[in-house]
């Protein structure tokens, strides 16, 4: 161990899981433009391994873009599987190692994650080491399975250097007892009920904003058609894109070419 503690930054990451669409994710990329970070913040988001390019042409500049998945194995005769090599080979630099649900429906087991970690360490990919207890398991011995799971990254990280590595806790058994889940939807439908789509609040605050966001939107709109601009930045503190032309949306194109159809 170092000598000198140093200060991590706040790591905030967002798993989007097999959820979304292309529509989704572009709604939510453009959405995620305006996010303000505070400082000695880092944060992070999974998408489904098909939308990673497309996350980071859009949020790369604000966001660390991480993959939700890497093989135990090298490139090689593994159909369906994405290796760590290609994940890099995409310019991503984080994938998540380990998560609860990897564990439960793909019976991953410590020797499989701890050949990701390998792989992940050969192709110097940063990672999110998932952990938690087992929903199996008896409250007293979650201690031994947590160890057991932070072992399996203490043999294969031989350095000792943890600067590129997350760990997350994911607190299982409770949350199959039903002790988290009951507390995170009622806190879920509270913030629904006023700040959802449908929410008193959010509503307020549309039919405030929107009117001045379309005047604005279509000031914009005009000056950047008359002198020929495609894309209009705002620069006030992080980039975000008040306009883009539909000329210089190249999406169609660009998975064609990587033999994706709609």
């Amino acid at each position: 161990m170092s000598s000198q503690t140093r200060l991590r930054k706040t790591f905030i990451a967002g798993n989007w899981k097999s959820n979304g669409d292309r529509a989704f994710v572009n709604k939510h990329c453009m959405f995620l433009t305006g996010v303000r970070i505070e400082k000695n913040t880092q944060l992070c988001i999974a998408p489904p391994n098909i939308y990673l390019q497309n996350c980071k042409t859009f949020l790369a500049h604000l966001f660390s873009i991480c993959a939700q998945n890497i093989s135990q194995f090298d490139d090689g005769p593994y159909t369906g599987e994405v290796s760590a090599k290609q994940i890099k080979d995409l310019g991503i630099d984080w994938t998540i190692i380990g998560h609860s649900e990897r564990r439960k429906y793909f019976n991953e087991d410590e020797n499989i994650i701890g050949k990701k970690i390998e792989q992940a360490l050969k192709h110097k990919l940063n990672f999110i080491l998932c952990v938690g207890d087992d929903k199996d398991g008896k409250e007293n011995n979650c201690f031994e399975i947590i160890k057991k799971q932070l072992n399996t990254a203490f043999e294969k990280i031989k350095n000792n250097n943890w600067d590129n590595v997350v760990i997350s806790y994911e607190p299982v058994l409770e949350k199959e007892n039903g002790n988290i889940l009951a507390k995170e939807k009622e806190a879920n439908d509270l913030a629904r009920k006023y700040f959802g789509p449908d929410g008193e609040l959010y509503k307020k605050k549309e039919s405030l904003m929107k009117p001045i966001q379309d005047e604005v939107y279509v000031a914009v709109k005009d000056v950047a058609e008359q002198k020929g601009y495609t894309l209009v930045l705002d620069k006030a503190s992080t980039v975000g894109i008040m306009y883009f032309s539909a000329k210089i949306d190249i999406s169609d194109e660009v998975l064609s070419k990587l033999g994706y159809t709609k």
